[in-house]
């Protein structure tokens, strides 16, 4: 059996053992509470029913009656209070009853109630003459109450006695029961707790004697320094395999002090290999030394330069965001000028439309006149006409010649008006054609100088994009040269700190050549250690 399994068992048989405990306490534990269940049933629920009768005849019905008699309850009360008392007792009574019992407790229930007829009866009288009865006239029906009641609460407290008698004897019983089971826990949990004892000293045997001879044995190869001894193995258990164990670290301990004994050896030769070594790193750190502090002597010159580029890198970078603004402030002005010829080219397309419209007008004012000189020379015509006819007419068509002679006149005179209105118009025209061909002239004059301000404005916009592309070059410029120059820095004081580096290896290169020569005496003292081992 393993050292596992002994130790589980060890672990599991006192779980075992007081599971069984714990279940033979709460198997006494349930008993003893059905017990109790059972007397509070069978006996205290039916001491407490008797209580209940008892207490409804010789309080309630016998009380009733008394109050009644003195003045102190009247006949209908004291009628209610007798009825409802006989009624709860009648109930209770048959609920006692319904219970199992025994024949002793029938005997004696069946004399309470061959007694209670009687004292039925009793009360019955009474509550016949309780209606409108006065004080003092139920004195003849009280003392009759007193001699039915008084047996029949004597019979109640025997059957009380009966009652309390069958407790004390359930519980005897219960503590019986309980005297007997805690006995006999006792006696298995001390069993259980020799079985434990002889369990543990047999774990603890088991265990004890491997562990001794391995420390017998460990013992032996620490005093003789003998590798080459091995343990007893005695078990085929935990222990078994860790006496395998340490006898293979045994061996392979053997092996390996072999391996530093040649290893010892190499090491003495590579220690002196590193004294030479030593010297030669310190001529060549002497050399590196002289060659770094020229590099950072050119780099400090270089960092000089490159903080000089930067800041006229930050110059240029300035000047080209002046640039900037004033390209921009123009970009604004020309903008500015190409809204106003926007502007200019819609107001004077507005003016050569109403142009346009008045030469219309003009036209058909020309076509309204050529209509009215139509009318004119109709209407001369009809009045020569008419003052023919006046003439041939005679003295009687005088007046009407008169009359032909005016719309003549007034006819040549429209003519004339026309003319003269024509002649207006003509001239008319040809200045609204003039204005017109001027529009059309100034229109492509403002349309030519809007698109050479457009192309103003792209070269504005160009050159502000060149500045801004020289400006953010500068701003890089400057930036890479800030950079550079921190990098210089950086440079500069790392090949100082190589210097210092330098100087230090060297100084540790003569350390190191001080250790070598320690390291071969370290080296000769080991394989003296290792040649005391017994392999």
């Amino acid at each position: 059996m393993s050292i596992r399994q002994k130790l589980g068992l060890g672990i599991i048989l006192p779980l075992l053992v007081l599971a069984a405990l714990m279940m033979g306490a709460f198997h006494l534990a349930n008993r003893m509470m059905d017990g109790m269940n059972a007397m509070y049933q069978g006996e205290v629920v039916q001491l407490k029913e008797l209580k209940q009768i008892a207490d409804l005849y010789a309080v309630n019905i016998i009380d009733a009656a008394n109050k009644t008699n003195v003045g102190g309850m009247t006949g209908v009360e004291a009628r209610q209070g007798m009825l409802d008392a006989r009624s709860q007792t009648q109930t209770i009574w048959r609920t006692y009853r319904s219970a199992s019992m025994s024949d002793e407790e029938n005997r004696l229930a069946d004399e309470v109630e061959r007694l209670l007829t009687p004292a039925d009866r009793e009360v019955d009288r009474i509550v016949a003459v309780l209606d409108g009865v006065k004080p003092g006239e139920l004195a003849p029906y009280i003392m009759p109450l007193y001699n039915t009641v008084d047996p029949f609460s004597t019979a109640v407290s025997n059957l009380v006695e009966y009652q309390l008698l069958s407790a004390e004897r359930s519980m005897a019983a219960l503590n019986g029961l309980k005297s007997a089971r805690l006995g006999l826990l006792m006696v298995l949990g001390g069993a259980a707790m020799v079985a434990l004892v002889l369990v543990g000293l047999w774990i603890g045997r088991s265990v004890s004697q491997p562990l001794a001879l391995m420390a017998s044995g460990l013992s032996r190869m620490e005093r003789d320094l003998d590798l080459s001894q091995q343990l007893p193995i005695v078990r085929q258990d935990e222990l078994g395999s860790l006496a395998r164990g340490l006898n293979g670290v045994s061996q392979q301990f053997r092996l390996t002090i072999g391996e530093i004994s040649g290893m010892t050896r190499t090491l003495a030769d590579s220690a002196r290999a590193l004294s030479t070594l030593s010297g030669e790193s310190r001529n060549l750190m002497n050399r590196q030394q002289a060659e770094t502090e020229q590099s950072a002597t050119a780099m400090n010159q270089m960092s000089a330069t490159v903080s000089e580029v930067a800041h006229s890198s930050t110059s240029a970078a300035d000047a080209a965001a002046r640039a900037d603004q004033s390209a921009r402030r123009g970009q604004s002005v020309v903008r500015e000028a190409i809204k106003g010829s926007e502007t200019l080219s819609s107001q004077i397309r507005s003016t050569a439309d109403l142009i346009t419209q008045l030469t219309n007008a003009s036209n058909d004012i020309s076509s309204v006149m050529d209509v009215i000189r139509g009318i004119a020379e109709q209407t001369n015509l009809l009045a020569l006409n008419a003052a023919i006819e006046a003439a041939r007419a005679g003295d009687q068509g005088r007046g009407f010649a008169v009359v032909a002679d005016e719309v003549r006149t007034l006819a040549q005179r429209t003519q004339n008006s026309t003319s003269e209105i024509a002649q207006t118009i003509d001239k008319l025209q040809q200045g609204a054609s003039q204005a017109a061909e001027s529009m059309q002239q100034g229109l492509a004059m403002v349309d030519q100088t809007t698109e050479t301000v457009r192309q103003c404005g792209s070269a504005l916009e160009e050159i502000v994009g060149a500045v801004d592309l020289i400006s953010e070059m500068n701003t890089h410029i400057a930036t890479a040269a800030e950079e550079q120059s921190k990098v210089a820095e950086e440079i500069s004081r790392n090949v100082s700190n190589i210097s210092h580096i330098a100087s230090e290896t060297n100084a540790s290169a003569d350390t190191l050549m001080g250790r070598s020569s320690e390291l071969e005496d370290l080296a000769a003292g080991l394989k003296a250690k290792v040649g005391q081992f017994h392999c």
